[in-house]
């Protein structure tokens, strides 16, 4: 599968790996692609997307030093069609763009690198008109910042043969923390790869460093949604009415009202029956949902959802021209676009024509939800971990 990216993004990334190559390094950052646009910035799309955001045209931008320096510099290289991989702003800032289209369009991608907590972005808007920074906003970013690296720090001590896992994963957490907005839960993570790599372990592993070292730890529990196949398993999840004998809390939203601080695990989140799928629209949305034996809802907004899947593991090591995307590092953007391409293993309706397209693994509406949050995709592991164990 291929991504066509818009031309002039296409200059961007090609001035971006020059200044990365440049600068010595296999991953493109924020600056890079800055850099691309500083050159560029005649363009009148690219002069556009500026001036929107910076409230200068670009002839009267205030440029910091160093986006000056690299431009400087990546002159200097020639180009290459070398694959990079890219740092946690510009793979938040490329997802999303992606969100509003695969092509990536500089109208797009430009205000989206611009949003990004990343130190150079936070100079050039302070140095322009429109640009400034709350001082109480970098504070929270910096702290954000601490956080996520500690998670990964820890993480890699325990997880084997998943660095890329969990740098994706601590990547997403800073986002979570940083962009909460007070709707929904605290953050919503989906685990793609094969099994047997350590999805379920790297979850525990989550929930246990949440709550290490503070005297209010995380509740964990993990739902095998392959059991929930059935129509009527949604109730299990959300409880019966009390009208029906032997009415009970449901599974999911009884475990959350007594434990509010949670890390809830669905795993193989494609297993479950469609209608259960759809049942958990609501909690992604507003963070609360009516267990129906409490008769009260339950406020999921302090518990971090995690689902694993097997889909789309098949597209992971596909590249596009442009190597932006690939394998493990391609955006959460593109990966949410793979599991929405995503078909059923079988065929499950009985009554479909010869040579009809077997439907969606998961309804387009979930995985927009999913997309909401961050994908962190696993690798199949190799020999040597396995010895490791």
């Amino acid at each position: 599968m291929s991504t066509t990216l818009d031309p002039i993004t296409a200059r961007m990334v090609q001035w971006a790996k020059r200044a990365a190559r440049a600068g010595g390094r296999d991953r493109m950052t924020v600056p890079d692609l800055l850099c691309g646009a500083h050159a560029l910035r005649e363009e009148p799309r690219v002069s556009a997307a500026l001036l929107g955001v910076l409230g200068a045209h670009p002839d009267g931008i205030a440029w910091p030093p160093s986006v000056l320096e690299s431009a400087e510099r990546a002159a200097a290289e020639p180009e290459t069609d070398e694959r990079m991989g890219f740092d946690r702003f510009l793979d938040a800032a490329i997802a999303a763009a992606h969100a509003q289209g695969s092509s990536l369009a500089p109208e797009a991608l430009i205000p989206a690198l611009l949003d990004q907590p990343d130190p150079v972005v936070i100079d050039l808007r302070e140095r322009n008109h429109g640009g400034q920074v709350p001082s109480a906003l970098v504070g929270r970013l910096q702290a954000a910042l601490v956080a996520s690296e500690r998670l990964a720090a820890a993480l890699n001590r325990k997880v084997l043969g998943q660095r890329s896992a969990v740098r994706m994963l601590a990547d997403a957490y800073f986002r979570a923390l940083v962009g909460g907005s007070g709707s929904g839960p605290r953050g919503v993570f989906t685990f793609l790869g094969p099994p047997g790599v350590g999805k379920t372990y790297l979850a525990e592993s989550f929930a246990e460093h949440l709550g290490a070292g503070t005297d209010r730890p995380y509740a964990w529990k993990r739902f095998d949604m392959s059991t929930m196949a059935a129509e009527q398993n949604f109730e299990g999840l959300f409880g019966t009415e009390q009208i029906y004998k032997g009415s009970r809390p449901g599974t999911l939203t009884g475990f959350v009202a007594e434990h509010p601080r949670c890390v809830l695990l669905f795993d193989e989140i494609e297993k479950a029956h469609d209608l259960v799928i759809q049942s958990l629209l609501a909690v992604l949305d507003k963070g609360e949902v009516v267990d129906k034996s409490l008769d009260r809802p339950v406020d999921f907004r302090q518990s971090w959802l995690l689902f694993t899947t097997n889909l789309g593991r098949e597209f992971f090591a596909e590249t596009n021209a442009s190597g932006v995307m690939q394998g493990a590092e391609m955006s959460s953007g593109a990966v949410f676009d793979l599991l929405a391409s995503a078909r059923r293993f079988r065929d499950t309706g009985g009554d479909r024509a010869p040579g009809e397209e077997a439907p969606p693994a998961l309804a387009p509406e979930f995985v927009s939800r999913l997309a909401k949050g961050g994908a962190v995709v696993f690798r199949r592991l190799e020999v040597r971990h396995y010895s490791q164990l």
